[in-house]
């Protein structure tokens, strides 16, 4: 039987954010906010934060390079032990570290690498996100 999540937002809330925990390979993990965000190809953590959980670059398994609104963006690969999003645990997930702007008091995005992994509903007029793995 598949699992559902769900959460209730604020129907005018101008980010959909969700809790997630990254541990890193050593087993130190941080509690951090992630903003859904299809357009987003890969799950991106702030690259401030990733050595606080043995993810610096040095950890790096190569280089990445993001186009945004204002252009490329370079930052690395890493592998985390364990993504734990949505009630789920994803083990040894690859995400990205680049910096993120700091005024947007978030520490992650979570993009379609993990939300092909299931079915999103938002239904923000009634202020719900859904997600049902598969």
């Amino acid at each position: 039987m598949p699992k559902t999540w769900k959460r209730r937002v604020s129907p005018d809330a101008p980010l959909v954010d969700v809790p997630v925990v990254v541990e890193g390979p050593g087993g130190r993990a941080i509690q951090a906010c992630f903003v859904l965000d299809p357009g987003t190809p890969v799950t991106i953590l702030d690259a401030r934060l990733a050595p606080s959980i043995d993810l610096g670059e040095d950890r790096s398994e190569g280089p990445s390079r993001l186009w945004g609104p204002t252009g490329p963006d370079d930052g690395y690969k890493v592998r985390v032990k364990q993504l734990a999003v949505m009630g789920h645990g994803l083990d040894d997930q690859e995400i990205r570290c680049h910096h993120l702007w700091s005024e947007a008091g978030i520490d992650g995005l979570l993009g379609l690498d993990v939300l092909r992994r299931g079915k999103l509903v938002l239904d923000l007029p009634w202020g719900l996100v859904e997600f049902t793995w598969n």
